[in-house]
């Protein structure tokens, strides 16, 4: 049911990050920010170079794969599909939530920050509050400019 909702761009950022964990059996919440970071997408690109994230300094951040470590499923066959830490399961849920609060018919990347912004204990809020210090504050209201601003139909909805 998620993943009908998702925005293509959402979808490939999600890809996109099994190929930045350690682990690809297991996505977490870092490995979704380093993949927001690498993305060329113009809203995120502006927001993320106002602050000077990039994938690198993510990554000189990150302090373990915490996240990781805190599954207890076992690895899953090969070729099975990746599975979500706990805390990126919670990211992606309230994602979810924050899309239909702001009455949008899709979730796209900014809902995942602002979700990551309310899971504060997930790896991917401790590297960014750790990154940016007392900028974080307005890295939030950014981030909740950014949800405010989309769309409340995904474009091609708005066709029909």
């Amino acid at each position: 049911m998620f993943w009908e909702y998702c925005a293509p761009r959402l979808r490939s950022m999600i890809c996109d990050a099994q190929t930045y964990s350690k682990h690809p059996s297991f996505i977490g919440t870092e490995q979704f920010l380093i993949a927001v970071a690498i993305r060329k997408d113009a809203d995120l690109s502006k927001l993320f170079a106002k602050y000077e994230i990039t994938a690198e300094k993510i990554k000189k951040t990150l302090v373990d794969d915490q996240e990781i470590q805190e599954c207890v499923n076992p690895m899953p066959k090969l070729g099975a599909p990746p599975l979500f830490t706990l805390k990126a399961k919670a990211v992606l849920h309230g994602a979810l939530d924050t899309a239909k609060q702001a009455k949008c018919t899709y979730i796209d990347i900014p809902h995942i920050l602002f979700a990551v912004i309310a899971e504060v204990h997930c790896q991917a809020y401790k590297i960014l509050a750790k990154m940016l210090g007392e900028k974080i504050f307005s890295f939030i209201i950014d981030i909740c400019a950014l949800v405010n601003s989309l769309p409340k139909k995904w474009p091609a909805d708005l066709k029909k």
